[in-house]
């Protein structure tokens, strides 16, 4: 409901992969068929194999990161997302790093 009120001036999605009522993938679905240019951000503290053993179906280039994660590189991946630089694996460039953490955001195919 308050998608529908707002479906004009949403330009991003971010979702918990796994919610209480249904995957962020289930409701990402549903969104779609309303908007289908609709982009999204999901997110997890699951690991991609775990996602995939409790049978989460994610395919066609959907993008992910792993929780935790800290705001500046959350925002970083979001604006990624808004301007569609995201290829397969994008690696952030190092003025985004913090302690030399891992700069991947992955693209679950």
């Amino acid at each position: 409901q308050k998608f529908m009120e707002n479906k004009d001036d949403i330009n991003l999605l971010v979702f918990d992969v796994l919610m209480p009522k249904k995957s962020g993938k289930e409701a990402y679905d549903a969104i779609r068929k309303i908007r289908p240019d609709m982009k999204v951000l999901f997110m997890s503290g699951y690991s991609e194999d775990i996602i995939h053993k409790k049978g989460i179906p994610f395919k066609g280039g959907l993008k992910f990161v792993s929780k935790p994660i800290s705001p500046k590189r959350f925002l970083v991946r979001v604006r990624m997302v808004l301007d569609n630089a995201l290829s397969a694996t994008y690696k952030l460039p190092e003025k985004y790093l913090e302690n030399k953490e891992k700069s991947q955001v992955n693209v679950i195919s």
